[in-house]
């Protein structure tokens, strides 16, 4: 084989605080390290860390969530990364040091900061080597690599990642990013464990309280912020389409919650050309999908996640994975999903003892 890719998304490494939900620092170091035994020291991998990599979004700075986002402030989140996950640096750099190795860095909704060229500078001083940074997506052969954000109508963002606006480069964020600024993360703060839990629509139905409280929260604050839009036409932060009004009221309204767009992807997978294999994430839902000769599979996600289960009001710990392509000859010979068997074992939590 010439070439090994692997690659890993929804990591979402942050600042420490009650708001990281990345945990397990030392299962994605022992990931790391199981590439880096005598097996591999004459194969050249590649480890595209596709989007969400950084949760520059639910760090916030100097204890606020500022609507405009210099880069300024992504350096200075950036910098908290790294005094709160020095294992996670460390094993990357220590990947790095072999010289037949690389990294890719694409885009997600949670790390849009990394559009910024100071931002990336940064990143290839923190991690010396082969490190690229391909924006939305990355081709390699008949495989298309993208985050999936992009896919994802209430995620996506703009022609231009940064705008100027009163004469300072900000990032072009999705409007729902400055509803997670506002509105989520007060949530978030206050029921830290909620975001993590899938299915929430279960999950909530078991908790009739704080759905109700959710669904007038929610509905509170979508019509504040429908008065702001009016308000603020000429900000570029608040400009957004009647479609998005709409599919925003709907989620808000009914509490949900999950990311749900796989119909687009299966739409996006056939109408593309030269691509036979998707590889996203975005969803943190693993899985592999077969479309005819074409091939989808979802990378999950590598944060701190739970799963409640219909039969009892327990939740469980959500399996890490990963895609691994391999190329021989230029040709891509091979590509599936891999659970990673992280030596943290799953714990049962009593799921109401939580949000008592």
């Amino acid at each position: 084989m010439d070439k090994i890719v692997l690659v890993l998304s929804d990591i979402e490494v942050g600042d420490g605080s009650l708001t990281d939900d990345f945990i397990d620092d030392d299962a994605f170091c022992s990931f790391i390290s199981s590439y880096l035994i005598h097996r591999y020291d004459h194969i050249p991998i590649e480890i595209v860390f596709n989007g969400d990599t950084f949760d520059f979004i639910k760090t916030g700075h100097n204890n606020l969530y500022p609507r405009y986002i210099t880069d300024d402030i992504s350096l200075k989140k950036l910098d908290l990364f790294a005094k709160a996950h020095p294992k996670f640096f460390a094993a990357v750099k220590k990947f790095l040091k072999k010289k037949k190795n690389s990294v890719i860095f694409i885009c997600g909704n949670h790390d849009p900061d990394i559009m910024f060229n100071s931002v990336q500078k940064t990143l290839k001083k923190m991690l010396p080597g082969k490190v690229a940074f391909s924006g939305f997506y990355y081709k390699q052969g008949s495989v298309r690599i993208e985050h999936g954000s992009q896919l994802d109508l209430i995620f996506k963002v703009g022609k231009h990642s940064v705008i100027t606006y009163n004469n300072k480069k900000i990032l072009n964020l999705p409007f729902v990013t400055y509803i997670i600024f506002e509105h989520l993360m007060p949530i978030k703060k206050q029921y830290p464990l909620f975001e993590r839990v899938s299915p929430k629509k279960l999950f909530l139905s078991k908790l009739k309280n704080l759905s109700r409280r959710f669904t007038v929260l929610n509905t509170k604050y979508f019509f504040k912020s429908l008065v702001k839009v009016i308000k603020n036409k000429e900000d570029p932060t608040y400009r957004l389409a009647g479609s998005y009004v709409r599919k925003m009221l709907m989620r808000m309204v009914n509490n949900h919650y999950d990311v749900a767009f796989d119909k687009m992807v299966r739409k996006f997978i056939k109408k593309t050309k030269g691509t036979e294999i998707l590889i996203i994430g975005h969803s943190h839902k693993a899985r592999e999908e077969r479309i005819k000769d074409k091939f989808i599979i979802n990378t999950g996600t590598w944060r701190d996640e739970y799963i409640l289960s219909k039969y009892d009001n327990v939740i469980r710990a959500k399996s890490k994975h990963f895609a691994e392509v391999i190329i021989t000859k230029n040709k891509i010979i091979g590509a599936r999903l891999i659970r990673y068997k992280s030596a943290n074992k799953s714990i049962d939590i009593n799921v109401f003892g939580h949000f008592q």
